[in-house]
C-alpha cells in the first residue's frame, strides 16, 4: 500500500487555492475515572497500547503535590497504576493486589519503589520488537529522582518489573520520555528531555540548572538492542523557533510509520502578565500558592502537535491543537493538556464507522484527575483544503506501485472533489479523469475511464480540483 497524508506540503508540486488546515480533537466521555483513596491529584504521565486484544494504560498516581490542595489520604510517594478496555472508549482498573496502601492491597498498583523514592517519572514501553526476548516484553524507564539518571526496569506480562540497570545519556529525564521501536531500520528511537542555558551550553543537571531562564530541549538517542544507546542529535524545527516544550508524545503514526507524529505540552511562564489572572477562577489563591510554589501559580501549558518524516527536523505548528478551554476552577493551571501517550482506534458514536480516541487528563494538581476521551477522524489531523474559485492542488511525481485508488475526503452538499491522473510531466493522461466526487468517506474507490493498473510501475502525478472539500489522505492499494 502506498499511503499519502495530506497533512503538510511536502507532496505539493503546486497548488492555487488551497490550505493545509489543522482539526482539533473532538470531547467525548470520561474513559477512567480516578477517584479512588489511593488515587490523588498528581496522575498522569499515563501511556496506553494494544496488548493482545485488549487496550491496557498505565498512569502515575500521587497526591501531595497540588497547586491548590493537598489530599492527606493520598499515598506520599508516587505509584504506578493499570486499567484496561476492551473497546477503547471505558476503561477498567485491574485489581492488582500487590502494593499495600492504607493497610490494604485492593488497588491497581503495580509498582512503585520500595525504598519509599519518589516516582518522578515511569514510562512504559510495550516492545513490538520481533527478536524481543520474552522476558522483556515490557520495559520502562524510570527516572532516578536528585541524579539526573534513568533506570532500566523489564517485565514478561507488564505486571512485575525487575530492575535492571542504569542509563545516562547526559539528559535531565523529569518529564514522559519516549520510546518505541522502528521496525524498518531494526532500531530502538528515545525521545528525552533535556535543558541548555540560553548561550546554548548544556545543562548537566539541577545542580547546574537555572528554572527560571534555561530552556527544555527534545534529545534523540538510538539502540539496536536496548542496552548500548548512541546519542543522535537535538530534535529540530522548520520554523527555527525555540520554545519551551514540557513533553514530546513522539511516536509513529500507526497508519504510516514513517511519519512520527508528536504532541507536545507548551510551556510558558507568564510571571511578567499576571493580570489576567485576577479575573480568572480561583484568582483569591493564586497569588498565595506563587509566592509559595512559584512557576506553579504563573506558568500555562496547553498542546501542539508536530510532525515529522527523518525524526530530527519537525514541523510544529503554532496553532494550539489542545487548550485549557473555557475558563473554570480545574484548567488553566500548570501541568493541563497533557496527552496519554499513544492512541488506540475506536468505534464512532454511529456504531459503523472508526476513529481515533485519544486521551487527556483532566484536574491536574487541582483535585482527582481523571482520564477523558477526545476523537479525531482516521488521517483527521489535518487535511488540504480548497473552497472552489479555482482551489486545485498537483502532486510530486512518484511511482505508481498498486492498482487502486482510495480518498479520505468531505465535502459539502454542494461541494466536490475532481481527481485527473498526470504523467511525470505534468500532463494529462487521457481517460483518467474522474467523476464528481462527493460525499464524507474515510475509504472511497475512484473509479476512471481506464484501469489504474495499467500505469503500475509509472512515474504518475496527480491533480486534485477541491470545491469546499477536505482532503485527509490517498492511498493505491
Amino acid at each position: 500500500m502506498q499511503r499519502f497524508l495530506c497533512w503538510d506540503k511536502k507532496n505539493f508540486l503546486k497548488r492555487e487555492n488551497v490550505s493545509v488546515l489543522q482539526h482539533k480533537p473532538e470531547k467525548k466521555n470520561i474513559a477512567l475515572k480516578c477517584d479512588d483513596k489511593w488515587e490523588g491529584v498528581h496522575n498522569g504521565y499515563a501511556s496506553v497500547a494494544k496488548i493482545g486484544d485488549k487496550f491496557r494504560m498505565y498512569y502515575r498516581v500521587g497526591g501531595q503535590n497540588g497547586c491548590v490542595r493537598k489530599d492527606p489520604n493520598a499515598p506520599a510517594k508516587s505509584m504506578i497504576c493499570v486499567a484496561e478496555s476492551v473497546d477503547g472508549i471505558t476503561f477498567e482498573k485491574i485489581p492488582m493486589n500487590k502494593i499495600k496502601f492504607d493497610g490494604d492491597t485492593n488497588n491497581n498498583a503495580v509498582f512503585w519503589r520500595d525504598n519509599g523514592e519518589n516516582l518522578d517519572t515511569f514510562t512504559v514501553f510495550y516492545d513490538t520488537n520481533p527478536k524481543c526476548k520474552p522476558n522483556e516484553q515490557f520495559k520502562a524507564f524510570a527516572r532516578d529522582s536528585g541524579t539526573d539518571i534513568l533506570d532500566l526496569y523489564i517485565s514478561a506480562d507488564g505486571f512485575d518489573f525487575e530492575y535492571v540497570e542504569r542509563v545516562d545519556l547526559g539528559g535531565t529525564y523529569d518529564s514522559y520520555n519516549t520510546v518505541f521501536w522502528d521496525d524498518d531500520k531494526k532500531e530502538y528511537n528515545f525521545y528525552f528531555r533535556g535543558y541548555h542555558h540560553p548561550d546554548g551550553t548544556l545543562v548537566r543537571g539541577y545542580a547546574d540548572m537555572d528554572e527560571t531562564n534555561d530552556l527544555r530541549d527534545i534529545r534523540l538517542a538510538k539502540s539496536k538492542d536496548f542496552r548500548n544507546w548512541k546519542f543522535v542529535d537535538f530534535i529540530k524545527f522548520e520554523d527555527g523557533k525555540e520554545i519551551q516544550l514540557y513533553t514530546n508524545q513522539i511516536a509513529p503514526y500507526y497508519r504510516d510509520k514513517k511519519t512520527l507524529i508528536g504532541f507536545p505540552v507548551r510551556y510558558y511562564d507568564r510571571v511578567h502578565e499576571q493580570e489576567s489572572f485576577k479575573y480568572m477562577p480561583l484568582s483569591n489563591i493564586r497569588g498565595e500558592i506563587t509566592a509559595k510554589s512559584g512557576r506553579e501559580g504563573t506558568a500555562l501549558t496547553d498542546c501542539a502537535v508536530m510532525t515529522s518524516t527523518d525524526g530530527i527536523l519537525f514541523n510544529r505548528r503554532s496553532t494550539a491543537f489542545f487548550t485549557p478551554g473555557i475558563e473554570t476552577t480545574k484548567n488553566w493551571w500548570y501541568g493541563n493538556c497533557y496527552t496519554v501517550y499513544g492512541m488506540v482506534e475506536t468505534l464512532a458514536d454511529d456504531g459503523e464507522t472508526r476513529e481515533i480516541s485519544i486521551y487527556i487528563a483532566e484536574n491536574y494538581r487541582i483535585e482527582k484527575v481523571d482520564f477523558r476521551r477526545y476523537t479525531v477522524r482516521i488521517d483527521g489531523f489535518f487535511s488540504w483544503y480548497g473552497d472552489g474559485d479555482g482551489a486545485k492542488a498537483v502532486t510530486k511525481p512518484f511511482v505508481l506501485e498498486n492498482e487502486n485508488m482510495f480518498v479520505n475526503f468531505a465535502t459539502s452538499a454542494l461541494g466536490s472533489l475532481k481527481i485527473t491522473v498526470l504523467d511525470k510531466d505534468g500532463t494529462e493522461i487521457e481517460g483518467y479523469k474522474s467523476y464528481t466526487i462527493f460525499g464524507n468517506s474515510t475509504n472511497r474507490l475512484v473509479e476512471f475511464e481506464k484501469p489504474l493498473k495499467d500505469l503500475v510501475g509509472k512515474e504518475i502525478g496527480i491533480k486534485f480540483e477541491l470545491d469546499d472539500c477536505h482532503l485527509y489522505s490517498y492511498t493505491f492499494e
